[in-house]
């Protein structure tokens, strides 16, 4: 499960938003339910994810600036302390009925929203429970 922001989380949805920018990740292709922060705080969707691009914040932000002009010097930025970044392609999108966070601590009680991401492969009741929840098998 992969926290974003609703902005972002909009511009996946329209298919504008080629990459998913991030400090850590996995170094494989990978899927992943979306949890939309404030103010939707909801799982909203489920994304592929291709072969993620691995480099120093100099390359992770000209790949930003090659999606979107004028973010790559935000992404470097962000990605700044970091040895190396990754830029994850965006393969697919698939919107999901919404899974609210009252929803999620309700039935995980004391659950907390990713600040990044949650490997679902850790949690399996999770992981069966967004599965049951909105039709989409990973």
């Amino acid at each position: 499960m992969l926290s974003i922001q609703a902005d972002p989380f909009r511009r996946i949805q329209e298919g504008t938003k080629q990459y998913e920018y991030r400090r850590r990740f996995a170094n494989r292709p990978t899927a992943a339910f979306l949890y939309v922060s404030s103010p939707v705080k909801a799982v909203c969707g489920f994304v592929e994810f291709g072969q993620p691009i691995v480099g120093s914040p100099r390359a992770i932000g000209e790949v930003a600036e090659g999606e979107r002009p004028g973010s790559g010097a935000m992404i470097e930025q962000f990605m700044a302390g970091v040895r190396q970044g990754y830029a994850i392609p965006v393969l697919s999108f698939r919107e999901t009925p919404a899974v609210s966070l009252d929803a999620l601590r309700h039935a995980f009680a004391p659950f907390a929203a990713p600040q990044s991401y949650i490997i679902l492969d850790k949690q399996p009741d999770l992981l069966e429970y967004l599965v049951r929840h909105t039709g989409i098998t990973p």
